[in-house]
């Protein structure tokens, strides 16, 4: 019995909500995400306000998104705009993400994303950048997308 009283002040005293999510609400990040086939695809991110602009040059894709708060760590992400689309990739406009940060690192975090429309989770890393162009393209384990 005494276990689970621990377990359960452990897990209220590590709620989402006290990561410290407010220091990942702005800025430029960085997903790398490895394909089957070994080929990486890395998405840039640039948030600030409730805009948020990823860009994946591996495929010539940059699309903008409405950012909703939902609470101190969990938010939404609504299709606005495809300002570029060289391999005529067909996003769903009607597609709601919901990503939730579960970790909280220096200068990372960890998010799990669903959907509205797709059954599944994905779990990944996000790198906080100070400059996106001059971002290493090396990859580490720990930064390598998880499907679930």
């Amino acid at each position: 019995m005494v276990f689970y009283v621990w377990v359960l002040i452990f897990s209220l005293m590590n709620s989402p909500e006290d990561l410290g999510c407010e220091s990942m609400k702005e800025g430029e990040f960085k997903i790398i995400d490895v394909q089957d086939d070994g080929s990486k695809l890395v998405t840039f991110i640039e948030r600030k306000g409730n805009e948020q602009i990823e860009t994946v040059e591996e495929i010539g894709l940059k699309m903008s998104f409405e950012v909703v708060w939902l609470s101190e760590c969990a938010y939404t992400l609504e299709w606005k705009e495809t300002i570029r689309n060289e391999a005529g990739f067909e996003y769903p406009t009607d597609l709601v993400v919901r990503v939730d940060i579960i970790e909280i690192g220096e200068n990372y975090y960890v998010q799990r994303s669903s959907s509205n429309l797709y059954d599944f989770t994905k779990e990944c890393k996000v790198v906080k950048v100070s400059n996106p162009q001059f971002i290493s393209m090396e990859k580490s384990s720990t930064d390598v997308v998880r499907h679930f």
